[in-house]
């Protein structure tokens, strides 16, 4: 289980417009959302971007994901916060 010093993370899946440069966007996002951001990077599919964050509590983690959501050329995002009890190497063998 994970202890009251442990950061919060989560992985949000980020939507853009179509005509938003997403190496540009990961940099800036990089550069404003500082130490938060774990990870940027571009992805295919029905995401454009894939964006990890960390925060010391709940409430920080929306903030920071809320100013993710405030970059020119996002337009939306779905949030899924991690439950590091069940990040096991047993659960990735299961697959």
């Amino acid at each position: 289980m994970a202890n009251a010093e442990s950061p919060i993370r989560a992985t949000i899946l980020v939507n853009t417009e179509t005509s938003v440069d997403l190496d540009k966007l990961a940099k800036e996002m990089r550069d404003g959302l500082g130490e938060s951001l774990l990870e940027a990077y571009p992805v295919s599919g029905k995401y454009d971007l894939i964006a990890r964050l960390q925060a010391p509590n709940t409430e920080a983690l929306r903030e920071e994901a809320k100013k993710l959501r405030s970059y020119h050329g996002v337009k939306s995002t779905i949030t899924m916060i991690e439950i590091p009890e069940y990040k096991t190497q047993k659960s990735l063998e299961h697959y």
